[in-house]
């Protein structure tokens, strides 16, 4: 059987569709991130995959690279609506610095908001007292760099590498005893308002903690005063972004509960210790950044406020972005699914480069343009040419911002986009399917140009 790979024509963010075998000759569908910033209330996922491909009644894998909108949103309620169209879900493939925050965020939800407002208010009393050295990185950067006493390395004490022999159980992955499990499933039957537990936690009362660390810096010399509203404010900003990675958590894990989702975990920061990636199908959908794990319960449950703060807000780092490989086979192609990776660690300046993780492939590879083409990303290329030999494969960009500038990607006469905000306009999408012939992609034609813009329609390229 031949593979098929599809961009997804969302209204913002990106989505990938891939149809393959495995070794044994069975179809596989694997679904790479959900799509969604913009258009908030749309749920729109399930609806453009059952009209491209009405012909899938089964995913085999879904994955989220990493938190950020435009990759993981349209997972919050994909499950209800893909089960809602009669259809099924195997497994869910998820970042591991998440697994940190269950069980709590399933069991005590109003009291994790809590406490993740308190690790925001450290973190940002920890940038604003290294001020002076960090006055020429983003602020972004500077809440890593500042607390690079919690790396991912010390974040990923909690997890605990999977022998791929021995999966653990849908209640034992997400940290839950089955009475725990048993509680969740009544509850969600009772009520769909699960991100209700956020805003129960009162503003006074995030306030108040807010204020108790920003004293605190003040009184030990840490925090100049003329700094106490500035640290107010980027703790306030810092847990709204968090607290919208929680409840995608929360979402996601309360589906894969309902629905008997599996649920595995990829973590950068236990391949950051080795540069060893583990896990997956072998031959089929590989780790190259990560390695599987499992969260251990008693540990993850003695993580401080600080830690699961940056348990959930270090994610959002293209560095940590997940990548995946299909591997090149006899008689299929291979597939690179590079998220928002830049392909070598450093926050500030990337470098040193991820070792190649899969042998040389001798035929072109298909490969998501890194961080939807973006010029932050241009790192990657440099990347990708020692990996492969040539930086000449076929590149596929979906999703991405007008505020983006596009640079090296533009240079490469093998792309297509499915979404080109630069050219056309936020109104302007359109399919990417790209099959294969024989044991290699069939590359469109045109496919060194834009094409012309359809508005508002579904007109596969």
């Amino acid at each position: 059987m031949s593979s098929t790979f599809i961009a997804l024509p969302l209204s913002s963010g990106e989505a990938f569709l891939l149809r393959t075998t495995d070794n044994d000759g069975h179809e596989r569908v694997i679904l790479v991130d959900s799509g969604k910033k913009y258009g908030e209330g749309t749920r729109e996922l399930a609806k453009v995959l059952s009209e491209i491909s009405p012909s899938i009644g089964h995913i085999d894998f879904a994955i989220c690279t990493h938190s950020d909108a435009d990759h993981s949103q349209g997972f919050w309620s994909f499950a209800d609506d893909w089960y809602g169209l009669g259809r099924t879900l195997g497994e869910y493939w998820l970042p591991g610095g998440w697994a940190n925050a269950m069980p709590s965020i399933l069991v005590d939800p109003t009291g994790f908001a809590a406490k993740l407002m308190d690790g925001a208010t450290r973190a940002s009393l920890d940038v604003r007292s290294n001020d002076d050295a960090l006055t020429n990185v983003s602020r972004e950067q500077s809440h890593y760099i500042a607390s690079r006493d919690l790396d991912v390395e010390s974040r990923s004490n909690a997890l605990v590498a999977l022998d791929y022999q021995s999966q653990p159980s849908l209640e034992a992955a997400m940290g839950l005893s089955a009475d725990e499990a048993a509680l969740l499933l009544i509850d969600r039957e009772e009520t769909d308002d699960i991100i209700d537990a956020f805003d129960a936690v009162s503003k006074p009362d995030l306030l108040k903690s807010a204020v108790f660390w920003t004293q605190y810096g003040i009184l030990f010399g840490r925090l100049h005063p003329d700094n106490s509203l500035t640290a107010l404010s980027e703790a306030s900003v810092s847990f709204q972004e968090v607290a919208e990675t929680a409840q995608a958590i929360r979402k996601i894990a309360l589906a894969a509960l309902s629905y008997k989702i599996r649920i595995r975990w990829f973590d950068f920061g236990k391949y950051k210790q080795t540069n060893i990636p583990k896990g997956g199908e072998p031959g089929l959908l590989e780790p190259c950044c990560a390695v599987e794990v499992r969260p251990d319960r008693r540990k993850t449950r003695k993580l401080s406020n600080l830690m699961l703060f940056h348990s959930l807000r270090l994610t959002r780092q293209n560095v940590e972005s997940l990548v995946f490989y299909r591997p090149e086979t006899d008689d299929e192609p291979g597939v690179l699914l590079l998220g928002d990776s830049r392909l070598a660690h450093g926050i500030a300046n990337p470098g040193p480069p991820f070792p190649r993780p899969f042998d040389k492939p001798k035929r072109k590879l298909l490969i998501t343009a890194p961080h939807h083409g973006s010029r932050n990303n241009d790192y990657a290329y440099g990347v990708l040419a020692e990996w492969l030999g040539t930086d000449e494969q076929y590149y596929v960009r979906n999703g991405g911002q007008a505020g983006q500038t596009l640079d090296a990607y533009i240079q490469h006469k093998n792309r297509r986009c499915a979404q080109c905000i630069q050219c056309h306009g936020k109104c302007w999408r359109r399919w990417v399917s790209v099959s294969t012939n024989g044991n290699e992609w069939k590359w469109p034609p045109s496919a060194d140009e834009c094409g012309s813009p359809q508005q508002n329609s579904l007109q596969p390229a």
